[in-house]
């Protein structure tokens, strides 16, 4: 189970996430929404030490997260699979580097993981394709890569960080049935970051709504869409609304 208290982060005089806490249950789906600039990403950096925190805590298991944990106990995904892999190394020596880090693999070990994590996000001739280097995939194909470097060590969370954002939209569906699929059979949770609703609607079961850095409203998925309470969920969902009328 994951735990945030009172979590707030600053660049320079800005707030950019303010007091925000929540729980993440064990195999639970939870969305986080809201706009460009509103403190989701940023939420993420901080559960994971990327960025400094100014107050409050991450708690995992009942214990604070350690910088060890990352990686190993929590992972990322980001939404931009072009520039998230290292274009000069073979994919996979980026998937090995991970094992090699966290699982203490190497040699033949390190490769017959990789191969099988290729397998896990359906990429075919894996035995092949673990020689060939990023530009030889597509953006869908690439962002299989990098979950299948994500859930390298097994991590009881995922943080998908707008995971589709960049695909198009036949590819988004298949990443998220991916995704889907991945966390039925290996049992983690998921983070999903997102401004699209029906990301929020298709992949979780709560969501928590930020709005300048806070969380202004937190509510099962279906009432979120039946009876928002805050003005701003409401002014998103009228929007949705909109949009699906046209």
């Amino acid at each position: 189970m994951l735990e945030v208290q009172n979590l707030s982060v600053n660049f320079d005089s800005v707030r950019a996430v303010k007091n925000v806490s929540f729980l993440l249950q064990n195999k639970e789906a939870l969305g986080i929404l809201g706009e460009s600039g509103s403190g989701k990403s940023t939420l993420a950096l901080a559960i994971l030490d990327l960025v400094k925190i100014a107050s409050g805590r991450v708690l995992l298991d009942g214990r604070d997260f350690l910088p060890s944990d990352r990686g190993a106990k929590i992972s990322m995904i980001f939404q931009d699979p072009f520039t998230s892999l290292n274009p000069v190394f073979t994919i996979g020596e980026q998937i090995m580097e991970t094992v090699r880090l966290h699982q203490n693999l190497s040699g033949n070990r390190a490769k017959d993981r990789a191969i099988e994590l290729l397998k896990l996000v359906h990429i075919h001739d894996p035995e092949d394709k673990i020689n060939n280097y990023p530009h030889q995939f597509s953006g869908g194909m690439k962002q299989r890569v990098m979950i299948a470097i994500a859930l390298a060590c097994n991590p009881e969370i995922l943080i998908a960080d707008e995971p589709t954002t960049a695909l198009d939209t036949t590819i988004q569906k298949e990443i998220l049935d991916l995704i889907s699929e991945l966390k039925e059979k290996l049992g983690f949770s998921v983070i999903f970051i997102t401004h699209n609703f029906g990301i929020i609607r298709k992949m979780c079961s709560r969501v928590l709504v930020m709005q300048k850095g806070e969380i202004v409203e937190e509510a099962l998925v279906a009432d979120i869409f039946s009876s928002p309470k805050h003005p701003y969920t409401k002014e998103l969902v009228d929007n949705l609304k909109v949009l699906n009328a046209a």
